[in-house]
């Protein structure tokens, strides 16, 4: 099974590559989505979080306030530190079983969808490494537009993360996504071409 390790900045478009693999029947393991629905049905971790981070990241239903546990990490590295600790293992063990699942299924290839492959060592546990790139004009204003902060807000999430070029340094592939879908898409397209016997279904 070959495993590749898709990652990018925040705002880069790292999930237009993802999902349009998706579209390819390439399994994607999403580590976002895994992050989410831990932090919905693990009640020892949310109890865990709001020990750390207070009760004001809980709402009144007692679920997680995830914008207001943004807010906070962000800025502060020490406690993005302290948030990274509690999730890190959690999620790479539930991404291990969801592994194990599709080699026992044969599947030829995975992709591996996480924003810090990288910046936590996870690339070593992948056979290909490939980086969304866009210029970082151009990723602040896509922060900025998405997430509806102030540029300097922007910045600061942006340089919580290792940046694009420094993750280009261990790059096996780099998708430049600053143009339109269909040229990010045919970029895809090639580089899946020069995995030996994969073929998919288009």
């Amino acid at each position: 099974m070959f495993i590749i390790g898709l990652t990018g900045g925040i705002g880069t478009g790292k999930s237009i590559v993802s999902n349009y693999m998706q579209t390819l029947q390439i399994p994607v393991i999403d580590a976002d989505k895994i992050t989410r629905e831990i932090q919905e049905q693990d009640r020892s971790l949310l109890c865990q979080l709001s020990q750390i981070f207070g009760k004001c990241i809980l709402n009144e239903k007692g679920t997680l306030n995830r914008a207001i546990l943004s807010e906070i990490v962000f800025s502060d590295e020490n406690k993005l530190a302290q948030l990274n600790r509690v999730m890190h293992p959690a999620i790479w063990r539930q991404i291990e079983k969801l592994l194990k699942k599709y080699m026992e299924q044969e599947v030829p290839l995975v992709v591996l969808d996480i924003s810090l492959l990288i910046e936590v060592g996870w690339h070593h546990y992948v056979d290909s490494v490939w980086v969304v790139s866009i210029p970082l004009q151009l990723q602040i204003a896509r922060v900025v537009e998405r997430d509806r902060i102030d540029k300097e807000q922007a910045l600061l999430r942006i340089k919580q993360q290792m940046s694009t070029r420094e993750k280009q340094l261990y790059a096996d592939v780099v998708i430049d996504n600053s143009q339109t879908m269909e040229k990010t898409q045919q970029q895809v397209d090639e580089e899946l071409e020069k995995i030996p016997g994969f073929t998919w279904g288009k």
